[in-house]
């Protein structure tokens, strides 16, 4: 889950923008969460190279007020395989 708490102005003056930062934490949340399946999918890290793969094709899904807290953002199932080279027991 890449969630972030939702900052209600308790000055509201009926636009848009005086609000909520809804849209920047939906904004924010969504590059991270894309972030981190672009880099199992293309597997930039050469330190890591070869020893994680992506073993679904993950969506994200939306998260929004589902808690107490007023968080929101969005919320994804990553399932990772490690190969297991090891021939000696």
């Amino acid at each position: 889950m890449c969630i972030d708490i939702v900052d209600y102005s308790h000055e509201y003056d009926n636009s848009f923008y005086g609000a909520t930062n809804l849209q920047d934490v939906l904004n924010t949340q969504s590059q991270v969460i894309n972030k981190l399946i672009d880099s199992f999918r293309k597997d930039k890290s050469s330190s890591f190279k070869g020893q994680f793969v992506l073993a679904n094709e993950p969506s994200a899904r939306l998260v929004m007020e589902e808690y107490e807290n007023e968080l929101s953002g969005w919320a994804t199932e990553i399932v990772v395989e490690v190969p297991n080279d090891v021939t000696n027991c």
